[in-house]
C-alpha cells in the first residue's frame, strides 16, 4: 500500500469516526469516555512540585543512580534496552517480555553473554512475582498498554521495587494517534500515584507525544 492510499483510506475512517463521536454526543449528551477509560484523578499539586520536566526520556534515565539492579517491562526490539544499558550503567538489567520475536539480540549480545542482561519470556505479572521484594532499583513500564494490564504491572513493581527506587512509565497518553487505539497508562498511573500518595520526580517529552513519567516508590 502507497503512502498516498493510506492517507486515504485513514482520512475517510477517521471522518466516520468523528461523525460517529458527534452522533453518539448528540444522542446522549455526553462524551464517550469509555474510549479513553474513563476520567483519570488529577495528581495533587505536592507530589508534583519537585517534579523535573525534561525533553526526552532519556533525561530520566541519566538521573538514576548507577550501578543498580533494573528491569524493563516490556523490551521489543531491546533498543532501549541498549540505552538503559549505556546510560543508567546498571549492575544487571532484567528484559521482560511476551514475545521476543522482534528481539534485535545482536544490540545486546556481549551483555547477555556476560550475564549482565537477563532476558525472560512469559508474563511480566508473573516473572515479576518470582522476584523477591525490594529487589529492584529502578523499573522501566512498556509492556502491554491497557488499563488492566498497566494497574498490574505498577501494582506488582511497587513490591519488586526498593523504597526509593525508581519507577518509569513510558507512553503516558489516553490514546496512541499511530494505532488508533485507547491506551490505559494515563488512567492507571495518575490513580496509583494520587492513591498512594508517590512523589512524581521526572516528566519527558517525546516527539510523537509518547511521553514519560517517573515516580519515587515508598
Amino acid at each position: 500500500m502507497s503512502e498516498l492510499d493510506l492517507r486515504k483510506n485513514v482520512y475517510g475512517a477517521l471522518k466516520a469516526f468523528q461523525d460517529s463521536l458527534r452522533n453518539y454526543r448528540r444522542e446522549t449528551g455526553s462524551p464517550p469516555t469509555f474510549l479513553i477509560n474513563g476520567e483519570a484523578p488529577a495528581i495533587p499539586g505536592e507530589l508534583l512540585k519537585d517534579c523535573k520536566v525534561l525533553p526526552r526520556r532519556e533525561d530520566i534515565i541519566a538521573d538514576l543512580p548507577k550501578g543498580g539492579i533494573g528491569v524493563e517491562i516490556g523490551t521489543q526490539t531491546g533498543r532501549f534496552a541498549r540505552k538503559l544499558l549505556d546510560i543508567a550503567e546498571p549492575e544487571k538489567l532484567f528484559l521482560l517480555d511476551l514475545d521476543y520475536t522482534p528481539f534485535q539480540r545482536d544490540i545486546l549480545a556481549n551483555d547477555i553473554e556476560a550475564e549482565r542482561v537477563v532476558t525472560m519470556q512469559g508474563s511480566s505479572l508473573e516473572l515479576m512475582e518470582g522476584f523477591d521484594d525490594d529487589y529492584f532499583d529502578f523499573a522501566y513500564i512498556d509492556a502491554g498498554h491497557g488499563y488492566d494490564m498497566v494497574a498490574k504491572d505498577l501494582a506488582v513493581s511497587l513490591r519488586k521495587v526498593k523504597p526509593g527506587g525508581a519507577i518509569i512509565c513510558n507512553d503516558f497518553v489516553v490514546w496512541s494517534a499511530l494505532e488508533a487505539i485507547p491506551y490505559g497508562v494515563h488512567k492507571a498511573v495518575t490513580e496509583t500515584i494520587a492513591e498512594r500518595g508517590l512523589r512524581v520526580t521526572h516528566f519527558a517529552f517525546h516527539p510523537f507525544g509518547y511521553s514519560d513519567i517517573a515516580f519515587c516508590n515508598t
